[in-house]
């Protein structure tokens, strides 16, 4: 599931080591993965907001499921909205026409 894969693997326990920002974490996701794994992220984040979970579960899935070690209720963000703008800058992402696949 290459939604686990962005939030285990980039918001993992040390994260704040290697970013200071959420929006630096996001980016090196961007930059690092081909298109196909951003297109495969996309989707699944599209069927887990389309699964009309609550806030509290989809931060119980985010925490718990995925792997993330970001609580985005830690600085006062639902954790829906948190996940619209990953959903967002992936699609910008992918509708970049000058991007390289790897």
């Amino acid at each position: 599931m290459p939604l686990k894969y962005l939030f285990s693997n980039y918001f993992h326990q040390d994260w704040t080591e290697e970013a200071t920002t959420v929006g630096e974490v996001v980016a090196a996701f961007l930059g690092n993965e081909p298109s196909s794994v951003l297109a495969e992220t996309l989707r699944d984040l599209e069927r887990l907001l389309a699964a009309g979970h609550s806030d509290s579960e989809l931060n119980d899935i985010l925490l718990n499921d995925l792997g993330s070690y970001y609580d985005p209720h830690f600085v006062g963000q639902e954790t829906k909205s948190f996940l619209l703008g990953i959903q967002e800058q992936i699609r910008a992402a992918l509708s970049d026409t000058g991007r390289n696949d790897r």
